[in-house]
């Protein structure tokens, strides 16, 4: 099992991969961010590092997000969008705008205010620590009523073309934009709490796109930068940026210019730039047809020091939890690659600072649920890759048993259904990177019911049941999970996930994966942004998997134009318009059947 692409993160990958215990390929830090069920990753969610499942996927940061394409073309000129209030905004007490998102945006015009627009859904776990651990404050409900704060739902109508129109798609995600609609900002799920309304008060001062912002830092010289820019930058979600664009080569580069030059006494943002900056230093290390290296003998003695430094402060550890609990690794063999006391004693530093946040009651639970990857990272580097063919070696008895306490004292302490329902998936991601699957199972069937969208937690039962070798408990458990599902992108997700599920697990039974297909194509085809964002990229996944599917059968190839051929019945229902990128072409393109999988003759 390896953690997900980041919280700060998102990549396209398969709906199911092979599963393998490994921490330190792919997390929250390196640059993706999707917040999806398990089983399901590329378009999810994510500013927040999401733990590890079935080899996943999170994202984590890694790519971040699906589809980030900008469909103008295809959105009615005065398409109206519910803007809905979260369920547990009156105790929030946030003044979410009632209205549609035309309506939001013309109000902002209006009043000349800022837009605070979150994106998210009730089944995503990092919503749920965002909510949790920032929107309940009473400091940033203070700071809500400065912006038009807006809750775009994404199963709301036509959330998904707006998602779209904003380049959006990982949930959560946060934007900050100008009185005029244009982004300024993407915040980051994982800002701490105490920093959250300095970065909004910064973005207030500055209201234009963070390309500007940044390269109006570097034409000044960073050292004379105005603080609340660089405060910004070090707060802007780089794992779902959609404007500034940098390669992993330039966005090292930049993060490298903007540590060096900030200065000592702006020490919290100084820490996040060098959290950002090791994070990629380290995955362009890793690549293999690198021949110079990343960073120079000088420039590892400092960076070693400063991150000694970060582990055993207390202030700048907890501004930096993922990067503390996800990063050991990789962090470590980047700054201290050869065996000896150099590397101990930075083993030592990162195992104690894991073990601070652990015990540190000022954090949320899901924090320090985190931590105890730590040791587990630590653990799985000690042991070394294993040979090809090979399992993984089984984690320490003491690494297990700091697991199996930190996941008992959080199913005691988390009882609150919305804060359960980001915690749970934590703390299933640490049992099975642990290799404690079927402690998994016994909790995810403990407490499924409750958290506040029991179906994401069934989707992890059917991985558990398919890694467990029960292929008709496994699709029972995805079926039951799209059953169950609420909200119509919210069952597509989930629907195409139990079809893709039935093709990979049952194959042969043409007659379910065809009556499965068109029952959830149908729902799809009744609403307005079936082939908008996450939609779409959900479409363009399954379209894959049909072609794969039925690549050497004549009656699977028949199934694939059967199902294709009553898509295709629906299509001239949605917009048309200039381009080739409309809905409705991308309907026909997909009901069109390419070559391979065409009626047979």
């Amino acid at each position: 099992m390896m953690l997900h692409a980041s919280l700060p993160l998102v990549a396209e990958t398969s709906d199911h991969s092979p599963r393998r215990r490994g921490i330190g390929a792919s997390h929250p830090l390196a640059l993706a961010t999707l917040s999806e069920t398990p089983n399901q990753l590329e378009d999810q969610f994510m500013s927040l590092p999401l733990p590890p499942a079935r080899g996943f996927r999170f994202f984590l940061l890694a790519t971040l997000l699906g589809s980030s394409s900008l469909f103008i073309a295809c959105q009615p000129a005065a398409e109206e969008v519910a803007v809905e209030t979260p369920a547990d905004s009156s105790s929030q007490e946030i003044a979410w705008f009632e209205g549609s998102v035309e309506e939001a945006f013309a109000t902002a015009k209006e009043e000349n205010k800022p837009l605070f627009l979150y994106w998210g859904a009730v089944w995503c776990p990092p919503c749920h620590y965002l909510k949790d651990k920032i929107f309940k404050t009473p400091e940033f409900v203070a700071q809500s009523r400065k912006f038009i704060a807006v809750y775009l739902d994404g199963d709301t109508d036509r959330a998904q073309a707006w998602g779209e129109k904003l380049k959006i798609s990982g949930y959560p995600t946060v934007l900050i934009l100008n009185p005029e609609g244009d982004e300024v900002m993407r915040m980051s799920s994982g800002i701490p709490v105490e920093e959250y309304n300095g970065v909004l008060d910064a973005a207030l001062t500055h209201m234009r796109p963070i390309k500007d912002v940044l390269a109006d830092v570097l034409a000044v010289g960073v050292a004379k930068a105005d603080p609340t820019a660089l405060d910004l930058l070090a707060n802007y979600e780089w794992g779902q940026d959609r404007t500034v664009e940098l390669s992993a080569e330039e966005r090292f580069a930049t993060f490298h210019q903007l540590y060096e030059g900030t200065p000592q006494s702006l020490r919290v943002v100084k820490s996040h730039f060098l959290a950002n900056m090791l994070s990629d230093a380290a995955g362009l290390a890793a690549d293999e047809e690198r021949s110079e290296p990343v960073l120079t003998g000088e420039q590892v003695t400092a960076y070693r020091a400063a991150v000694q430094t970060l582990l055993s402060d207390r202030e700048l550890r907890n501004a930096n939890p993922f990067f503390v609990a996800l990063s050991a690794s990789k962090t470590i063999d980047l700054l201290e690659p050869k065996a000896g006391e150099g590397r101990e004693a930075l083993i030592a530093a990162w195992l104690a600072a894991g073990n601070a946040l652990e015990n540190d009651d000022s954090l949320s639970a899901m924090d320090r649920v985190y931590a105890v990857y730590v040791p587990m990272d630590i653990a799985e580097m000690r042991a070394g890759k294993p040979a090809e063919g090979e399992e993984a070696a089984p984690m320490p008895p003491e690494v297990l048993d700091a697991v199996r306490h930190r996941i008992a004292w959080a199913n005691d302490t988390v009882t609150d259904e919305g804060e359960l329902q980001g915690v749970m998936n934590v703390m299933l991601g640490v049992l099975e990177s642990a290799g404690l699957e079927d402690e998994a199972k016994t909790l995810a069937e403990a407490r499924l019911q409750d958290t506040e969208a029991p179906h994401y937690y069934m989707s992890w039962l059917s991985d558990l049941e398919e890694s467990a070798g029960d292929k008709e408990a496994a699709l029972a458990w995805s079926r039951r999970a799209y059953d169950e599902s609420e909200g119509p992108y919210t069952r597509f997700q989930w629907g195409t996930s139990y079809i893709q599920d039935a093709i990979r697990l049952v194959p042969d039974d043409i007659e379910l994966i065809e009556k499965a297909s068109s029952e959830i194509l149908e729902e799809l085809l009744q609403n307005d942004d079936a082939f908008a964002n996450r939609n779409q990229s959900r479409v363009s996944r399954l379209d894959s998997a049909y072609d794969e599917w039925a690549a050497d059968s004549e009656e699977r190839k028949a199934a694939v134009l059967k199902i294709r051929t009553e898509v295709g019945s629906a299509c001239e229902r949605f917009a048309d318009g200039e381009g080739d990128d409309t809905p409705r072409a991308r309907c026909e393109s997909f009901a069109d059947p390419a070559p391979e999988v065409d009626a047979p003759v």
